[in-house]
């Protein structure tokens, strides 16, 4: 699993960079996690192109703000590609609530954090069937209508 972190404040910026990252791992999944919280993005008048943003992202997470607009609202035609929360620990509890249903122990410590259990003791058979498991539960956390888009 990789992380790569990035500053797009607008849809063009946004999909170039999703866009990038597709063609540099080929089929592995992209998830994108977000929070359209610049100057552009916070006026509302690009709401429109976000699911043209993310189309090459298998799925997209948006923390909603007191923006005046509804992310929801913009995201939906992405359906369950797509899933938003006003609150960072909604979005943690969805995935964690997808992974012990799948067997993982794992809790979401703080907001930002999802945490597996027991730490530093596992093979790395191991951590490839939970980065399997996790893809899934990110899946189902989506597609279960948990604040969905």
């Amino acid at each position: 699993m990789s992380v790569y972190d990035d500053f797009a404040h607008h849809p063009t910026a946004i999909r170039a960079t999703v866009g990038g990252l597709r063609q540099r791992v080929g089929l592995a999944r992209v998830l994108a996690v977000f929070e359209p919280r610049s100057n552009t993005m916070k006026l509302g008048t690009m709401k429109a192109q976000l699911p043209w943003a993310l189309e090459d992202a298998d799925l997209s997470f948006c923390l909603q703000g007191n923006y005046g607009w509804d992310a929801r609202e913009a995201l939906a035609p992405m359906g369950a590609q797509a899933m938003v929360s006003d609150k960072v620990d909604v979005l943690a509890a969805a995935v964690v609530a997808r992974l012990l249903e799948a067997g993982w122990i794992a809790n979401a410590p703080r907001p930002s954090v999802v945490r597996v259990a027991p730490p530093l003791i596992v093979s790395e058979a191991e951590i490839d069937r939970f980065v399997a498991a996790f893809a899934v539960a990110l899946d189902a956390a989506s597609a279960a209508g948990q604040e969905p888009a």
